[in-house]
């Protein structure tokens, strides 16, 4: 994750005039994002041991449930709107679902997001995908920011 954390510091600073801040907890190695307020944001999730579980036993939560995740704690797809190759749960406001063993091959999705918990008129369009044991998410409040931001990531990998 300290490799996330440094490609974070690598994006530009401000996007179409949005700076951003950058939110990371320091007891959480997992876990990074950046927010450039109402453009959007982008969060950066590793895999990692859990016992947030149903048995409560240690597991590992792989990059694509990570995804899953992060997307699905707070957001939901527009009806109609998934495209991708993470597994969907088969239910018309799901997003990228969680699978009980992990997936070894990358995964993306992006959709529009209808909703939010809390917000109920909250509109978006996401994109995430993973990278090796990484998982990434772009929400931004149209196509073009979600398309900006995602550019910004890969000029940053370069």
């Amino acid at each position: 994750m300290v490799d996330a954390r440094m490609l974070l510091n690598s994006v530009p600073k401000t996007l179409d005039s949005h700076p951003h801040k950058t939110y990371t907890d320091p007891g959480d190695r997992y876990y990074a994002g950046l927010d450039y307020g109402t453009f959007g944001t982008v969060t950066v999730a590793g895999e990692q041991m859990t016992r947030d579980t149903p048995s409560g036993k240690k597991e590992l939560m792989s990059a694509n449930n990570v995804l899953a995740a992060t997307f699905g704690l707070s957001l939901s797809c527009a009806k109609g709107s998934y495209r991708g190759t993470a597994p969907h749960p088969g239910y018309a406001h799901g997003g990228p679902g969680v699978t009980d063993k992990p997936l070894t091959k990358p995964v993306w999705f992006s959709c529009r997001v209808d909703g939010a918990e809390g917000v109920d008129n909250f509109t978006a369009e996401a994109v995430g995908w993973t990278s090796r044991k990484t998982a990434w998410l772009v929400v931004a409040h149209d196509t073009s920011a979600a398309r900006s931001l995602a550019a910004a990531l890969r000029s940053a990998v370069r």
